[in-house]
This record gives C-alpha cells, sequence and structure tokens, in this order.
C-alpha cells in the first residue's frame, strides 16, 4: 500500500469506529437488556416489532451517513486496494448487524425462521445468523434456512435491498478509482 492511501483508510476507519460501531453497540446492549430484562417469550411480538424498526433505521443511518462519507473520502482515494477495504469494513457492519436482527426476532418469535435446530447453543445459532445473512447479502439463497413469518421476511427483503443499493453505489462511483499524481505505478 503507497504512503497516500494509508490516511484516507485511517480517518475513514476512525469514523466508523466513532460513529458506526457505537451505533452497532448501542444496538446490541439494546437488544440484551429488552431480551434479557424482558420476557421475551411473552412480549415476544412487541419486541419483534422493536427489532424491525430498529433494523430500518439502523440500515438508513448505515447507508445514508456511510455513503456520504465514503464519497466523500472517493476523491481522497488512492487505488481499487484502498475501497475494497473500505467497502469490506461496511459489508462487514452490514452483515452481522443482520445476523444480530435476525438472532433477536428467533429470540422474540421462535417461529420465525425454518431450517434450524432447536437445540443448538448460543454460539452455533449465532453463527447460523451470521451464514444465513452473507447468503441473504450476496442474494444466493440457499433454502436451507428460509424466513417463516412476515416480520422474518421483512427483514430480509431490508437486507437484499441494503445488498442492491451498496452494489449500484460502488458501481456508480467506480469511474472515481484514481492514482493520485506523482504516485509510481510501475510497483
Amino acid at each position: 500500500m503507497n504512503m497516500v492511501s494509508k490516511p484516507v483508510i485511517s480517518s475513514f476507519l476512525k469514523k466508523i469506529i466513532r460513529y458506526e460501531l457505537p451505533l452497532l453497540g448501542t444496538g446490541i446492549a439494546i437488544y440484551a437488556v429488552l431480551f434479557y430484562a424482558i420476557d421475551h417469550h411473552f412480549y415476544g411480538p412487541i419486541l419483534s416489532n422493536f427489532v424491525i424498526v430498529f433494523a430500518l433505521f439502523k440500515i438508513i443511518y448505515i447507508l445514508v451517513y456511510t455513503f456520504k462519507r465514503l464519497a466523500a473520502h472517493l476523491d481522497e482515494c488512492c487505488s481499487f486496494y484502498d475501497l475494497i477495504a473500505v467497502y469490506g469494513i461496511i459489508i462487514g457492519l452490514i452483515v452481522f448487524s443482520f445476523a444480530a436482527d435476525y438472532y433477536c426476532l428467533q429470540s422474540c418469535l421462535p417461529e420465525s425462521f425454518s431450517g434450524l435446530e432447536s437445540t443448538l447453543g448460543l454460539v452455533e445459532t449465532a453463527f447460523d445468523f451470521i451464514y444465513f445473512s452473507v447468503v441473504t447479502f450476496a442474494t444466493i439463497g440457499f433454502g436451507d434456512i428460509t424466513p417463516v413469518l412476515m416480520k422474518a421476511k421483512l427483514l430480509v427483503i431490508i437486507e437484499i435491498a441494503t445488498s442492491f443499493i451498496m452494489i449500484v453505489f460502488v458501481i456508480s462511483n467506480f469511474d472515481k478509482i484514481h492514482t493520485p499524481r506523482g504516485a509510481d505505478n510501475s510497483k
């Protein structure tokens, strides 16, 4: 990586750490408090509405504010590899946040998804939802885990729409990838 590109990624990572990670951390803390302090089996339908609303606002925030900051950095960004790193971080945040949403929805309404074993522990279930989120974001849809309830299907639709928006943003800004003036391209 050349010397010019390090400050761009570093400043963008600092902003992700400053804005997106606290948002996701706050969301996870709210989920934890709600799901362990409140009987989520009894209040499942109410809490599941919270999961949907929170997921929608969270993804709007991530898309709008992250894309604004990313568009501002595109003029400074030096290479294809810098953009791949930044997009990878954003996609990772989105995938993990949806995995948390799926997990919480399944905790509220255990019949939300089919294809999951009810005897799995916390780690195995979390891994299944990370896998499901990756497959959904990539719009592959193997069908081994499927949404059953309308709220689960709505979350899947939101993730697929997010994936589509990300792809359109990347393609529409592909022409802005450049090498800074004075950089040595022979390496």
